[in-house]
């Protein structure tokens, strides 16, 4: 566990916030949508796409010696090394890192680059989100069951007034994915945003998680949420897939597009339409389908 796990709640804290039935996630109509509808298109995007420029960007801090030296002879138990030489070792690494502190941080900025994430909203209702990710209400929203196979990993963003901070030397563990990935500018609040991290596994890594997977899950899920690349296009349960939500300034033509691929893809889930501005600011919306 990282030192900024002091200043942030933990993951595992963070777990007892209620889980919303119904995640939502934005999009402009496009031809790949088709895809999606079918299961064989979740896209996990790179922080560097993010159109945030501070979202996922932690600051590093160097630890103190007594604690540096202590995580590298920690790592260096692996080595068949007397504990003199651990201790010399271990002191070398922190005085490599003391006069250079991008010796790790790079290191930790390059893996952190390779990380997949999926982002996902609480609420279809929210204007700005319509705005921002949906074309200026001219797109979609689609509905994921959040009890669905890899939508169940899905954790809530903290919101905060002061970026993550990251100890280095750090270890590469879930609570420091989570320290960097669910944390976000307080200004960010109204998105109400859950996200699924993926991190790139080795063919070793991902068997192992598999099999602790399969003793737990059904062999399809277990499949699903041990599938890690990091940023990738993932295939998931189509029968997670709950509604579809049209923009209300989506053109005559998109409408006809989408509700045809829902049909096509045989989705038995509703669609509804945003309806337009009446006398207060609220999103409402109707049955199509």
């Amino acid at each position: 566990m990282t030192d900024s796990a002091q200043e942030f709640p933990t993951y595992v804290d963070h777990f007892n916030k209620p889980r919303p039935p119904v995640f939502y996630k934005f999009f402009p109509v496009e031809p790949w949508l088709p895809e999606l509808f079918a299961g064989r298109s979740l896209l996990f995007s790179s922080r560097t796409t993010f159109n945030d420029p501070f979202d996922c960007r932690p600051g590093f801090r160097l630890r103190g010696n007594k604690e540096a030296i202590a995580y590298f002879q920690s790592k260096l138990r692996l080595l068949k090394l007397s504990p003199a030489q651990r201790l010399l070792r271990a002191v070398e690494g922190v005085r490599t890192v003391n006069a250079d502190p991008s010796v790790i941080s790079d290191h930790l900025q390059s893996l952190l680059d390779n990380v997949g994430v999926l982002c996902l909203a609480e609420n279809w209702d929210e204007p700005l989100m319509w705005s921002h990710y949906a074309k200026s209400h001219q797109g979609i929203t689609v509905g994921f069951r959040s009890d669905v196979e890899i939508f169940q990993l899905a954790q809530p963003v903290i919101y905060s007034d002061v970026p993550p901070t990251v100890f280095i030397p750090v270890e590469e563990t879930p609570q420091l994915f989570f320290d960097v990935f669910q944390n976000k500018d307080s200004r960010w609040q109204y998105e109400n945003e859950w996200r699924i991290v993926k991190p790139p596994l080795n063919a070793e890594q991902r068997d192992q998680q598999y099999r602790e997977l399969v003793c737990h899950t059904t062999v399809a899920e277990a499949r699903s949420l041990a599938n890690q690349h990091g940023p990738a296009i993932y295939p998931f349960s189509k029968e997670a897939i709950a509604s579809v939500t049209l923009g209300m300034k989506i053109r005559p033509e998109d409408q006809a597009a989408v509700v045809k691929m829902v049909r096509e893809a045989n989705l038995d889930i509703p669609i509804y339409k945003v309806a337009p501005p009446f006398n207060e600011y609220l999103l409402k919306r109707t049955l199509v389908k």
